[in-house]
């Protein structure tokens, strides 16, 4: 069982339940749950060592719920409840089939007859849903009986099975391992294990398993090929996307020093504008001042005419001072209006340019949001990028994983092929030894029966012979 363990726990497909039929040679539960599978069915027909094998479950801690024990034996060839088990002295030797050669190679082992409930297969199988669609093993120490598994397994949901048997007849029905390999769907490796007496352990695995492994690995190739056409196109994109990013940027800092050029031609107009006021401020006061001494130049001038109604040469010259301050007051107003003119044009250009400034900050805080936007998407696409690096990895190791697999099997296959040829080559040979012995037996045979014949004519005819003889 140690060997059949090590044969197991060679397989690299995740299991979901493993049968074992036979647990005599068993030594510890621990060893049995190395092999990682999800549930664990246990079905022994010696009542001794099925009372052994509850007393290692009541031990166990880890692993315990999922273990599933039985006491009775597996025929779905057998129509009734119960079947004649040949209970020996000694864990590991009972059968449900009666010993024969087995008593040569262990002469100290005795057999007692007794009767073990009988189950079928298809119940083990409906009890714990085992499935196509998962791994499922059989492992079969069954001391002969695994010749009634053959069949069932082949059309049962195990795509794996290894059984613990022998070429000799150990056990009636035993020996005949060689015609049960060539299964169909099924591929089969013999490793020869123990001489004393003569064990070895049979690999069945079916080749559906292989072709879903086959279609595993072209399928995570074709899902490594669209993860490669993402990759490239998120490149892509993000190589857009830079550049995108880049462009606005640039046009940010384009707008951020127009605004500041914008800002500082504000200024320069307002103090301009604040220069202008200040002069119309001016040049109203002045037209206040001129407008006083107008005012009181007419009231002297009124005043010299009323004194001085004579001085015509006064009265001129007053006249002309009036004529020119005239003038000078028009040429005041001409030039107020002007600088009133200036003012409102100053001051609508500087509205222009506050609206324009407005217009381009608002601009500038869109542009700032879109380049955040722009910023959060970036970041979103590098994590896209590193999950998909991420399941780039994993479906690396997964094509890595199943290429070694396949390796495997290769392997297998063609060590079955070179042990399949190199056994039909033996047997053909003890074929062609047995049909000589065969001819020589009744060859020997018929000389004997000649033999026979002449002595019993010779005691027929010369009794005086046998007379002497026996004296």
């Amino acid at each position: 069982m140690k060997q059949t363990l090590t044969l197991a726990r060679g397989i690299p497909q995740q299991l979901h339940t493993v049968l074992l039929y036979g647990t005599g040679n068993l030594q510890a539960l621990e060893d049995l749950l190395t092999l990682n599978a999800k549930q664990y069915v246990l079905v022994e027909y010696d009542p001794k060592a099925f009372s052994r094998l509850e007393k290692m479950r009541a031990v166990l801690t880890d692993g315990a719920a999922n273990i599933y024990c039985y006491n009775c034996a597996i025929d779905d060839n057998s129509e009734a409840s119960n079947l004649t088990l040949y209970q020996a002295s000694q864990l590991g030797f009972s059968s449900v089939n009666p010993p024969e050669l087995i008593k040569q190679y262990r002469p100290g082992l005795r057999f007692i007859e007794t009767n073990v409930p009988v189950k079928r297969l298809s119940y083990f199988v409906e009890q714990y849903d085992v499935s196509s669609k998962q791994q499922n093993m059989l492992l079969c120490d069954g001391n002969g009986g695994e010749n009634a598994l053959v069949d069932q397994v082949t059309d049962s949901n195990f795509s794996i099975a290894i059984y613990r048997a022998s070429n000799k007849a150990l056990y009636r029905n035993q020996g005949n391992l060689l015609s049960s390999m060539n299964r169909p769907g099924f591929f089969s490796l013999i490793e020869l294990q123990e001489p004393h007496p003569p064990m070895c352990n049979v690999i069945q695995q079916k080749y559906a398993g292989m072709k879903a492994q086959q279609e595993e690995l072209i399928c995570v190739k074709q899902h490594l090929e669209t993860i490669e056409c993402q990759k490239e196109t998120l490149k892509t994109k993000f190589a857009t996307l830079n550049i995108e990013n880049k462009d606005l940027k640039s046009s940010l800092v384009q707008l951020t020093e127009s605004q500041s050029q914008t800002k500082e031609k504000q200024a320069f107009l307002t103090l301009q504008l604040e220069q202008k006021s200040a002069k119309n401020v001016e040049l109203t006061k002045q037209l206040e001042e001129i407008k006083y001494l107008l005012s009181t130049k007419l009231a002297a001038s009124t005043e010299l005419e009323q004194q001085l109604g004579v001085k015509d040469d006064s009265l001129k010259h007053s006249e002309e001072s009036f004529k020119k301050l005239k003038n000078r007051y028009q040429q005041i107003e001409v030039s107020l209006s002007r600088v009133i003119e200036e003012r409102d044009r100053q001051k609508q250009y500087h509205l222009d340019n506050k609206n324009w400034a407005e217009g381009l900050d608002k601009s500038n805080k869109a542009l700032k949001v879109s380049l955040e936007d722009l910023e959060l998407k970036l970041k979103r696409l590098e994590e896209d990028n590193k999950s998909l690096v991420n399941e780039l990895t994993a479906a690396q190791k997964n094509v890595n994983h199943c290429t070694t697999t396949m390796e495997l099997n290769t392997k297998l296959m063609m060590k079955m092929q070179v042990d399949t040829e190199h056994l039909r080559e033996q047997f053909q040979e003890k074929t062609e030894s047995v049909a000589d012995l065969q001819s020589l037996v009744a060859e020997l045979h018929q000389k004997l029966q000649q033999a026979a014949t002449f002595y019993h004519k010779l005691e027929q005819e010369y009794p005086e012979l046998l007379a002497e003889n026996s004296k």
